[in-house]
Formats: C-alpha cells, sequence, structure tokens
C-alpha cells in the first residue's frame, strides 16, 4: 500500500510539473504570437499601423507628423550592418543567444546620432563644468558680500523627482534642514563632539527648528546643482533661541534661487522641555554671525 501511495504521489508531482512547463511555454508562443501579429501591422500597407520603407515610426507619443527620416539615414555606418536592403523591422525569438554588441552601447550610439541630426549634442542638456565653476564663484562672492558663514556650505544637486515644471516649493524647506545639518556638523571644531552629537541627534541639550519663512526668487530646474549658507543671527539667552539666515543660489543660472529665514529654540530632549543656551554655544554663534548676543 506504501509503495502504491509513493509512486501515485510522484505521479502528481510529475504531472504538476508538465503542466507548469506547458503553461509557460503557451504563454512564451502567444507573446510570441502578439509580437509577431504587431509587426506584420507595422508592414501591411493597408494598416493604419504601417510605416513605409524609408521612414521610421513616431520619436514620441506626442509626435504626430508624417515625414520623418529613417534611422538607417542617420545612423553611423557601424550600426547599419552590411545588408542595407533588409527590414528595418525584425522579428527576434527571445529565447535565442543575446547579440553580441552591448544593447546599452548600441542604444546611446542611435541617440547620440539622433541627437546630432537634430542639430543636439548630448552635453546641452546638463550644465559644462565651467558654467558650474563659474556659478561657485558668484555664489562665494555673493555670500561674503552679504556675511554668510562659508564655513559648512552644501551643495546639492536637483533631482528631476524634485521638480514639476520647476524645483517644487516644498523640497527649498527640505534642502535648508540637510544645510542646517550640514552647518552643525562644522561645529564640532568648536564643540565637543558630545555636544555636537546632542545638537545633530535630539539628545541632551539640542535645538529645534520654531518656524521657517521662504522667499523664492528665481525657479531651478533640473539638472542644476545647488550651493547653501547659512548665518546665525539674533542671539537671544533670555529665550534661548536664535535665527538662522539662508542663500540658495543656482550654479547652473549663477543666481539667488532663494532666501529663507528660521528661528531656532533650544530643546531639553532628555526632559521634554524648554532648553537653555550654554555658554560655549553662545561663543561659537557670536563667532560665526559676527554679532555679540542680547542683553
Amino acid at each position: 500500500m506504501r509503495l502504491i501511495c509513493t509512486a501515485c504521489s510522484r505521479l502528481r508531482i510529475a504531472s504538476r510539473a508538465t503542466i507548469g512547463r506547458d503553461f509557460h511555454t503557451t504563454a512564451i508562443a502567444d507573446e510570441s504570437r502578439k509580437i509577431r501579429d504587431l509587426l506584420a501591422k507595422f508592414q501591411d500597407p493597408e494598416s493604419p499601423y504601417y510605416i513605409p520603407p524609408g521612414t521610421s515610426g513616431p520619436a514620441h507619443e506626442a509626435d504626430h507628423s508624417t515625414s520623418r527620416p529613417s534611422l538607417s539615414s542617420i545612423l553611423p555606418s557601424a550600426l547599419k550592418g552590411s545588408n542595407e536592403d533588409a527590414p528595418k523591422i525584425q522579428w527576434r525569438d527571445p529565447d535565442a543567444s543575446p547579440a553580441s554588441e552591448s544593447v546599452a552601447g548600441a542604444t546611446e550610439a542611435i541617440g547620440a546620432a539622433v541627437g546630432e541630426h537634430e542639430g543636439l549634442k548630448s552635453t546641452q542638456f546638463r550644465p559644462s563644468h565651467e558654467r558650474l565653476q563659474a556659478g561657485r564663484k558668484g555664489a562665494e562672492a555673493y555670500f561674503r558680500e552679504k556675511g554668510f558663514d562659508t564655513k559648512g556650505m552644501l551643495e546639492w544637486s536637483v533631482a528631476w523627482g524634485d521638480c514639476d515644471i520647476h524645483a517644487n516649493n516644498v523640497n527649498y524647506v527640505r534642502w535648508l534642514e540637510s544645510a542646517r545639518l550640514r552647518w552643525t556638523e562644522t561645529l564640532a571644531d568648536e564643540l565637543s563632539t558630545q555636544e555636537v552629537m546632542n545638537l545633530m541627534h535630539g539628545k541632551g541639550m539640542g535645538f529645534i527648528l520654531k518656524e521657517v519663512s521662504v522667499r523664492y526668487r528665481h525657479p531651478m530646474t533640473y539638472p542644476d546643482t545647488m550651493l547653501i549658507a547659512n548665518r546665525p543671527h539674533s542671539i537671544n539667552p533670555s529665550r534661548a533661541s536664535f535665527g538662522m539666515a539662508h542663500a540658495l543660489w543656482s550654479l547652473k543660472d549663477n543666481k539667488l534661487a532663494a532666501t529663507a529665514d528660521s528661528t531656532i529654540v533650544m530643546y531639553d530632549y532628555d526632559h521634554k522641555r524648554k532648553g537653555e543656551m550654554w555658554e560655549g554655544f553662545m561663543r561659537v554663534l557670536e563667532k560665526r554671525s559676527g554679532e555679540k548676543r542680547m542683553a
């Protein structure tokens, strides 16, 4: 009886494996058929998807033009292949071995060729090193002129996801958070390691943001890099608070993108209450701001 049960179990397992393989094979065949049918529509003159020989399809979903050069007319000769009369669209078995030439390399070459044909260069999409360097010089000159603390400046890239039409307004406040933290890191040259760690990680006697206001002056767009500088001011020991001015500079456009001002208060994280500004920290603020504390 045990032998019969074992044989039945093995038969069921084998059947399931066979069904699984058959399903996978059927799915691949079905997808291959769909691809072949679609490519046939591109080659059928009666089809609305027909692409005449010597032309190429739309460059993007909003491209509704009807006359455009074929890729073969603008591709480098190394990518054209030896048979110029071969169909421009060919179906390829997905199980076949990959081509020896890198797909990424071929795609890059095609993009460069199309860009060159349209009068574009890939370098036109990103600001040059020289342009960014000019922006840095402009930023540093502005920061020095306005008395910003150039120690602890933050350089930050504008990501594609930071933008809608331009850099989203909310992101400026987030960038200021990172700039304040970067400035706090530089206090390690003047305060003890434990004091700086408390300020950065919200332990013991630290500080916390009370309010922030931003004035938007110039829209930043991708791709751009900003330089942010900070300047403490209005040191008020009785209120255990100080202000922090910020300037965000667009390196791509070499312009002031935004100014901001924050009010920061000392906070006792261990006892969850208003904190006190100790003498060593007040001296650092006076040195960095160039101002004397309030009486």
